[in-house]
């Protein structure tokens, strides 16, 4: 685990919604929607695995990541791109807890996750005539 450079404790999803507040102006309403989902996902980690609404980023290491992937994909049942995603949103506040010295040891150091491609088919020549041929009641869709 890492170690903090000062006593305060610095829950997750405290330092999580700072960070959403401070990068309100950075983000598009969509990429801040996603932030907020993600941290409602790991604190629900968080309650299932701890039995407590929050822990300190001190307390997240290697064992950490790798159940909160393996919590995503069995219980959450989500395929792994979604998993992926909610692990990088992860991620990137733990990347932001190392560059302001909260943390020392990075808990994804050694960890590998890939994003699988995927393949959609084509739409036929049927599907392309409906959607062309659809009445939208809305104009913003027409």
């Amino acid at each position: 685990m890492g170690h903090e450079k000062s006593g305060k404790a610095r829950p997750i999803g405290s330092l999580t919604i700072v960070h959403l507040a401070k990068s309100g102006q950075d983000y598009a309403p969509g990429t801040l929607e996603r932030y907020k989902t993600s941290l409602k996902q790991t604190q629900e980690f968080i309650t299932w695995k701890y039995k407590v609404s929050d822990i300190d980023i001190t307390e997240i290491d290697h064992g950490f990541v790798s159940y909160y992937d393996f919590w995503l994909r069995s219980v959450r049942k989500f395929g792994n791109n979604t998993a992926m995603k909610y692990l990088k949103n992860f991620k990137k506040i733990i990347r932001l807890c190392m560059a302001h010295g909260w943390i020392t040891k990075d808990p994804f150091l050694g960890y590998k996750a890939k994003i699988k491609a995927v393949e959609r088919p084509y739409l036929t020549k049927e599907e392309i005539k409906m959607i062309y041929e659809k009445e939208f009641t809305s104009d913003r869709l027409n």
